[in-house]
């Protein structure tokens, strides 16, 4: 996931980092490599697309009573966008974020408190949430902030950089595992961070590298401040 501030905790982490760092992608690696291939049982839940959902709280908490009882040892949980709780979009009323708020705090509460699981979640770096965390209400500030304490505070900086199979992985993705030489010199150009493999314009980079990286650069800075 990248590097970790300090020196490791318990049985729960969060994952932080800037918009297009590719949390969402670390987390589909470990899924991968930490569960599926090892046999073990997992659970990932999206919590910006769980908090769509009128029961996205109850939908979770069933899943997690069905992977509690799904066989011994150990099982993975991965809860991507932990800090949508405090979210204020366009489209969020404040009563359903009031709401999820609040009903999450619970369960994300006795997921963490079960020894059986190990949890995983990944949240954006602090300026995104000082833009966007701006209810001001304690009944949404107050659980939301309380879910981000419950994990171990010493977080890991998700770097975004990519192995060999990573980078080809996004490749594909993104259907250009066969543009000509376009990962080879990414590679030896030290470009395997998630947010230029996702995003460079190939074209552009073979021809002109400076132009297509300001233009990533550029990109990164509207994700970073949309609301």
């Amino acid at each position: 996931l990248g590097q970790r501030r300090t020196r490791p905790g318990g049985h729960e982490h969060l994952a932080e980092g800037e918009p297009g760092a590719g949390k969402s992608h670390n987390r589909d690696d470990l899924v991968v490599q930490k569960a599926i291939l090892e046999q073990a049982p997992y659970l990932s839940a999206s919590l910006h697309i769980n908090g769509g959902k009128v029961d996205g709280p109850e939908r979770l908490k069933r899943a997690i009573e069905q992977l509690v009882l799904a066989g011994d040892g150990r099982k993975l949980v991965f809860l991507d966008n932990v800090d949508y709780l405090g979210y204020r979009g366009a489209n969020r009323t404040r009563s359903r974020a009031q709401r999820y708020a609040q009903d999450m705090e619970l369960v994300v509460r006795d997921i963490i408190s079960d020894p059986s699981l190990y949890v995983v979640g990944t949240v954006h770096d602090e300026e995104w949430r000082r833009g966007r965390w701006t209810w001001d209400d304690p009944a949404i500030d107050e659980p939301a902030a309380a879910v981000l304490g419950l994990f171990d505070p010493e977080r890991y900086v998700a770097s975004g950089k990519l192995t060999p199979f990573g980078v080809q992985e996004t490749l594909a993705e993104r259907r250009l595992e066969d543009f000509p030489g376009f990962g080879e010199r990414l590679a030896r150009d030290g470009l395997t961070s998630f947010f230029y493999v996702k995003h460079l314009d190939p074209a552009l980079y073979m021809v002109d590298p400076a132009a297509a990286i300001k233009q990533v650069n550029e990109t990164r800075v509207k994700m970073k401040h949309a609301k």
